[in-house]
């Protein structure tokens, strides 16, 4: 069964790929495979690889960041704010942790 963000991707790519006219099989031969593996892909049957993904961009002339779902993009972000919240914590700790170093030993 396939992971739901390979679907995602998939769909993505055939969402992109229609949007420019490209058939399966155009653009195979842009990035050097079969029009079967590009179906796998939209089906998301098959994972496609990071410098995958950079050859289709390139062939459908779009930046990469188009081809990554939308559902993707927030579900990062929210991972994002939640690093970003736990590291706000450690960076105050330390703040206080030196604010108290500094006066115990004269440094203000």
């Amino acid at each position: 069964m396939p992971d739901a963000n390979d679907v995602l991707l998939g769909a993505s790519i055939k969402r992109c790929r229609t949007k420019r006219n490209f058939s399966q099989d155009d653009l195979a031969k842009k990035v050097g495979l079969t029009y079967q593996q590009i179906q796998k892909y939209e089906k998301g049957a098959s994972r496609v690889s990071f410098s995958m993904m950079m050859k289709i961009s390139g062939a459908l002339d779009i930046p990469l960041l188009y081809l990554i779902p939308d559902e993707c993009l927030v579900m990062s972000q929210i991972e994002s704010r939640k690093l970003l919240t736990q590291k706000d914590k450690e960076i105050a700790l330390l703040k206080s942790v030196i604010r108290e170093v500094n006066q115990i030993t004269g440094r203000i």
